[in-house]
Parts: C-alpha cells; structure tokens; sequence
C-alpha cells in the first residue's frame, strides 16, 4: 500500500507512521538509494535547524574515519581568527599549514 501525501500533509498520523515504516523497509545497504530514503525522511520529519545540525554530523564522522587523511574540527570565531592570524603571519597556504609551522617554531631551541 503506497501512502501519499495531500498537500504535503498526510491524512492520519497512523498512514504517516506507516510510511516511515515503509521507508525503514525500503532500506538496503545501497548507499545512493539509501540516501534518497533518508533524505525523503528528513523532509518529511526534521525541520531545517536539525536537518542542518543531522548534516554537521555526518560530515563530522566522514572526514573522522580512521582512512581519511583530514580531520575537521569545530572552533570558536575567536580561535578561527587567531588561525587565520597565524596563517597570515607564516605566509601559509593554509590553516594546517600554519598550524605545523607555529608548532615547528615552539620546537625550536630558544636562545638566551
């Protein structure tokens, strides 16, 4: 039984839970098609703060994976301007870059 939305409503709350149910069903391990049922459950469940805060995370976790090279970080507005000042004063490329010459320069021998 296929339950379809009116007007982006769904007649009864017991056609909306089964629904979702379907959607779980649906789930396969395909990860394109997976992703279409997510994503249909989102717009359907989560509202735009969530759904931006659901999209955070699972960026997070991606680029935290033990393969991948690149960790993302959340900072404060304050230490992100203090990056892009020490950016600027190493005449880094980048932020990561920057931040292994600041480190590089604390290494050095201090002299007296």
């Amino acid at each position: 039984m296929k339950i379809s939305k009116t007007n982006g409503e769904f007649p009864r709350q017991r056609d909306f839970i089964r629904y979702l149910g379907q959607l779980a069903e649906q789930i396969n391990g395909d990860p394109d098609g997976d992703a279409r049922i997510l994503n249909t459950w989102c717009e359907i469940c989560v509202d735009s703060d969530q759904w931006r805060k659901l999209k955070t995370s699972i960026r997070k976790r991606r680029y935290q994976s033990k393969d991948h090279e690149d960790v993302q970080s959340t900072l404060s507005m304050e230490a992100h301007r203090a990056l892009l000042e020490l950016k600027s004063r190493s005449q880094a490329k980048t932020i990561s870059a920057a931040i292994i010459w600041a480190n590089e320069q604390l290494r050095k021998p201090r002299r007296s």
